[in-house]
């Protein structure tokens, strides 16, 4: 034992170290001007221009935030779409939305250096020459991502499996590669938000407590970026349907909510099995996507096909309409050629099993 330090035993250790922004050089710029979101809310005052690096969850969700507190915020991202990951129609509409609002949004583009007598952020593409400066720049708020804190734990001396960035793996129930040795949230592959931690540490508990008790499936991931409109995702969703997949899209800011609320975009985007049923992935842009994102969840984890929510009453008028539509839709063009269906839906498995067998 190192002298001053403690030792404990236990039959189970659990790691919950989270995780640390990542950070990027920006040569020139000022530390006191350099900020992450662990810097960024013990500031006094809201900055005149704010540049914000990233145009994920939390770059976005600081941009609308700071966007009304008064500041000019300019958003970049080396990636060509916000929130890369998301279909692109998805991205779009939240696009046009936040510009609405004044903020100015510079995909594609990245910061390369500052120049601090004149306040002015060099930016261009990456590995390319700065196209333009953006001036009198107050603060940079760099939102690329975060790192998990698994550095000088002792992981690897024990043995514990991690990926290339510092990610530890875990199986069904939460454990590592070391007996005895359990983890959970950010530190993890499975962390990234406070549900799934929750979820996560839920059967990590289960696991230990009640070892003999089966658990669900993996838990399906939701997500949601609270910007305005909020943006909502479960499952996957492939840039083009295969021909056994149906997608549904449904256009939330023509529901009558959205109407009386003048609301201008909003969309649903659904990917449903064809003739099965199966909800393979969602995602909504609109008020409440976090609230409706949860309906898509619970059918998802417990195998509701799409034809058993017909029927469902959805109070008038919400959000919750959009659902209906799309419920509609995919009765009204499912049944009505039940063969095609079929014939497409026996295809796209017998696709999917000679992928398995290493066929293809």
């Amino acid at each position: 034992m190192v002298s001053g330090s403690v030792t404990y035993e236990a039959d189970h250790i659990v790691v919950a170290t989270g995780s640390s922004p990542r950070r990027i050089p920006i040569p020139g710029l000022p530390e006191q001007m350099y900020l992450t979101n662990e810097e960024l809310f013990e500031q006094k005052s809201a900055p005149d221009r704010l540049v914000i690096v990233g145009a994920g969850p939390i770059g976005l969700e600081m941009a609308v935030a700071f966007n009304r507190l008064g500041s000019t915020v300019t958003v970049l991202d080396a990636a060509p779409q916000l929130l890369p990951g998301i279909l692109p129609e998805a991205a779009d509409t939240l696009s046009r939305a936040l510009t609405a609002q004044g903020i100015d949004l510079r995909p594609g583009l990245a910061p390369h250096h500052f120049d601090p007598d004149h306040k002015t952020l060099a930016i261009g593409p990456l590995g390319q020459e700065p196209v333009e400066d953006i001036a009198d720049v107050d603060a940079v708020l760099v939102a690329v991502g975060r790192v998990p804190n698994t550095t000088n734990l002792g992981l690897e001396a024990l043995g514990v499996q991690m990926t290339n960035d510092g990610h530890i793996d875990i199986d069904d129930k939460g454990r590592t590669s070391v007996e005895g040795v359990w983890a959970v949230g950010d530190v993890t592959t499975h962390g990234g938000t406070t549900h799934m931690a929750n979820a996560w540490g839920r059967r990590l508990i289960q696991a230990i407590a009640l070892p003999y008790l089966p658990l669900k499936k993996r838990p399906v991931r939701p997500a949601v970026t609270y910007t305005s409109p909020e943006v909502a995702t479960i499952g996957v969703h492939e840039p083009t349907p295969t021909d056994d997949v149906r997608r549904i899209v449904v256009d939330l800011s023509a529901t009558d909510r959205a109407y009386t609320d003048e609301v201008e975009d909003g969309v649903l985007i659904v990917d449903v099995r064809k003739l099965q049923g199966t909800v393979l992935g969602a995602t909504i842009v609109g008020p409440r996507a976090g609230d409706l994102i949860a309906m898509f969840s619970l059918a998802m984890t417990n195998n509701i096909a799409f034809h058993k929510w017909y029927g469902t009453v959805i109070p008038y008028p919400t959000y919750g309409d959009a659902v209906t539509q799309a419920v509609d839709t995919y009765i009204s063009e499912t049944f009505p050629n039940a063969g095609s269906e079929l014939s497409a839906w026996a295809g796209g498995r017998w696709r999917a099993l000679r992928g398995r067998l290493g066929q293809d």
